[in-house]
């Protein structure tokens, strides 16, 4: 299946704003505009704004216009150290504006008459509030909750519901379709299934500086989602900063679920017949940041594991030892009945429990049809029967020629993740910020699962790719351009478990085949197919922000090339029904006092 779109996601004029300093910013980068005044608040034009950034020293610059207003457009998140100075006034500095990621503030500077020596100082706090010009609703968890909120998975998608307005993946009522889910600006979604608030890319709490979650995204430049998550992947400062860090969880801390209790111990031996799943799960990693070139060039590197060694309760449906001789065992004119039956015909260990003075009857299957003289010639029942546990668990199938077989069945997970992300200021007017992000994982048993112990499942591998590049220009004191290019390749793989073991299937001539049990569960899971998939997402970016008098503008645009190359093989390999197939078997009425249970018998006579 192949499917290839071209979004043309937005290409918008913006309407202007009249009001002083309010200006739209794009996606992830936050916006910082104003108006420079003087004492009696009229405009100051030709004033020289330095917005500095506290962490890495890097400063940008732009110059106030006739209307006295100035604009950032496109400023990484973080502190900053905003500052206005021009011939005649005392230089004004405004400290600890913070930015957040897709941040619209506007900060007015006043200046003062008096030599540009002197130096006005002014904290951005309450007394001297920061405004927020955007209608859209929406809000951000920081870069210290994301760090602070216990999130077991590491996944700050898991924090998105601490917003308001939003229920899972519906955010104020709309459809999980309408979401845009980005990392650094680039969609970061399954172009093929939409799992709603998700992303191909693991977004880990070591990762993911900071986040915004938008409800109601008013302002045009969104483009498409009318629910949007803006992340942006940590940064290096001039000061080099890292981390290491373990989580381990363990079962023995883990009481065992009632279900398993409930199933008690074998009387035999004295062990659970349910023992409790086991759950060990080791998440651990290093990440470290910091500068090439102070106030020039800045670096970010992370690396993180997860090891899950996990084992999940099941119950396959077995024969039990004397109906794989082609014994069929019942009590005359008594229906069969396991453990949880309203009359049991079988005990906790599978012996036969009748009425009194009632014997057990034992058919031999192979003496009642003609057609239907011993096992099958081709050996494949055998070799099957040869691979099936004996049965534990007498509350399922009839209990005296079906049981069940409980065991725990391992799922082990492996998963490497690298992230690096490197900024750069190539000169007072151009800024680069490059980022790649490379994910494995194995999950052994993640699909069509093994269904008996002594033969292996499916597995799912997955391999994910992003790469993402902004140059972000000053081409005039009022013009900044911001290109992005961005690439998304997601690669899911499901085999099954004739792909992982071919030996597993039996042949007709030279051609595989899998089989479908009646009456017991199917030795090798026949639910499902092989299939895979890989959804590369190309996506393109620019806006140009201008300012000319007090009207402020923004055009741009944003190409998708999305595609989704997969394979669905269902029933592509040939299945084969074990059972009683199209002809009846001949003469299980005639047993003596079979009754109900001449179904049931009829159903045990595999055959190929």
């Amino acid at each position: 299946m192949r499917k290839t779109a071209l979004h043309i996601l937005s290409f918008t004029l913006i309407t202007f704003a009249f009001a002083a300093g309010v200006v739209l910013a794009q996606s992830t980068g936050a916006s910082l505009s104003g108006t420079v005044l003087d004492a009696s608040g009229a405009a100051v034009p030709g004033a020289k704004i330095t917005a500095t950034q506290v962490a890495t020293g890097v400063a940008s610059r732009t110059e106030s216009n006739s209307a006295g207003q100035y604009s950032f457009p496109s400023l990484p998140a973080g502190t900053y150290q905003l500052a206005a100075e021009k011939p005649g006034f005392r230089k004004t500095s405004v400290n600890e504006v913070l930015l957040e990621v897709g941040a619209r503030v506007a900060v007015d500077i006043a200046l003062e008459i008096g030599q540009t020596t002197e130096i006005v100082e002014v904290k951005a706090d309450a007394d001297n509030p920061l405004n927020y010009v955007t209608a859209s609703v929406g809000g951000v968890i920081t870069e210290r909750k994301v760090l602070d909120l216990p999130v077991s998975s590491r996944n700050v998608l898991n924090l998105t519901t601490t917003q308001a307005g939003t229920v899972g993946a519906n955010f104020n009522g709309a459809r999980r379709g309408n979401l845009n889910i980005q990392i650094d600006g680039v969609n970061v979604q399954d172009a093929r299934i939409n799992l709603g608030v998700s992303s191909t890319i693991f977004a880990s709490v070591d990762r993911i500086a900071e986040f915004r979650v938008l409800t109601q995204p008013v302002d045009a430049e969104f483009g498409r989602g009318s629910g949007q998550v803006q992340m942006i992947t940590r940064s290096g400062t001039n000061e080099f900063h890292g981390s290491l860090f373990a989580f381990h969880r363990n079962t023995v801390l883990n009481a065992n679920n009632w279900f398993n209790n409930q199933a008690g111990r074998n009387p035999v031996t004295g062990e659970e017949v349910s023992p409790r799943e086991n759950l060990i799960r080791n998440q651990y990693g290093a990440r470290v940041g910091g500068p090439v070139f102070k106030n020039k060039t800045f670096f970010h590197f992370l690396w993180e594991g997860q090891k899950i060694r996990q084992r999940q309760t099941i119950t396959s449906t077995v024969w039990t030892q004397t109906a794989r001789q082609g014994l069929y065992r019942f009590f005359p004119g008594l229906q069969n009945g396991n453990l949880t039956a309203a009359r049991p015909t079988v005990d906790f260990n599978g012996n036969p429990v009748g009425p009194p003075g009632t014997p057990l009857s034992t058919v031999n299957l192979f003496t009642a049809d003609p057609a239907r003289p011993g096992f099958d010639t081709t050996g494949l029942v055998k070799r099957y029967i040869d691979a099936m546990p004996l049965p534990n668990d007498f509350r399922f199938g009839d209990g005296l020629n079906t049981a069940g077989y409980r065991w725990n069945r391992p799922r082990p997970f492996d998963e490497n993740n690298y992230n690096i992300k490197v900024d750069h200021v190539l000169n007072p007017k151009h800024r680069l910020s490059f980022s790649a992000s490379i994910e494995r994982s194995d999950e052994i048993n993640g699909f069509m699962p093994q269904l008996w112990p002594s033969l292996n499942g499916g597995n799912v591998v997955q391999r994910d790719y992003l790469y993402q590049a902004t140059v972000t220009s000053l081409l005039a004191p009022s013009v900044v351009n911001e290109f992005r290019t961005g690439v998304l390749r997601p690669t899911f793989r499901f085999y099954s478990p004739w792909e992982v073991n071919p030996d597993l299937l039996p042949k007709s001539g030279q051609t595989p085949f899998v089989v479908d049990f009646v009456t017991i569960t199917d030795p090798v899971d026949v639910s499902n197919d092989p299939q895979g998939r890989i959804s590369p997402n190309y996506q393109f970016f620019n806006k140009t922000s201008v300012i000319k008098g007090n009207h402020n503008y923004k055009f741009g645009g944003q190409l998708w090339f999305v595609s989704s190359n997969g394979f669905n093989s269902f029933d592509v390999t040939p299945r084969a029904v074990i059972g009683a197939g199209a002809v009846p078997v001949a003469g299980v009425a005639n047993i003596p006092g079979i009754g109900q249970n001449q179904i049931g018998r009829a159903s045990c006579r595999e055959r190929v």
